[in-house]
């Protein structure tokens, strides 16, 4: 906290990277008040002095996902944060599918889910078991309310 401290106290006047933990979409994690939640958040709260609940710490220019510099961050709400995403293409919401950093399963573990699903029969707990996911999960596959970019491709 006290690293974080300093930066917001004299903010650079480049990026002012987290240099601790990185959590995988590439946010730094801190703990502040005995949560555990991005340290660009907890910038922006200790520069500012407030914590807007319900809004996103943003990152501005940089769009560092590492960057804790409160000059670089402003509080927007999550559509307004999705769509800077969107319109500058800096967010994780343009990798879908494998290219995703949360992603279980893989495009070709997709399609077997779904021939499985139509050729076969099978139950959709079975294949969730199979694949180590959830039954929900399997069901968002199969009725193509995820995975959606694989539509076209043509199973095997």
């Amino acid at each position: 906290m006290e690293w974080l401290q300093h930066v917001c106290d004299n903010p650079p006047s480049g990026c002012a990277e987290w240099p601790f933990h990185i959590g995988r979409l590439g946010y730094g994690k801190a703990f502040y008040k005995g949560v555990r939640q991005s340290a660009s958040r907890v910038a922006l709260i200790l520069f500012s002095g407030e914590d807007h609940k319900g809004l996103d710490a943003a990152h501005g220019p940089c769009h560092n996902r590492a960057c804790c510099n409160p000059l670089h961050l402003s509080w927007k709400t999550r559509a307004e944060n999705i769509a800077d995403r969107w319109r500058d293409g800096t967010g994780q919401d343009d990798r879908k599918g494998e290219d995703s950093p949360v992603a279980k399963l893989t495009n070709s573990d997709v399609l077997e889910i779904r021939r499985l699903y139509s050729e076969t029969e099978a139950l959709q707990k079975h294949i969730a078991r199979r694949f180590g996911i959830t039954q929900m999960h399997v069901s968002s596959i199969v009725n193509r309310k995820s995975w959606k970019h694989l539509d076209n491709e043509v199973t095997t």
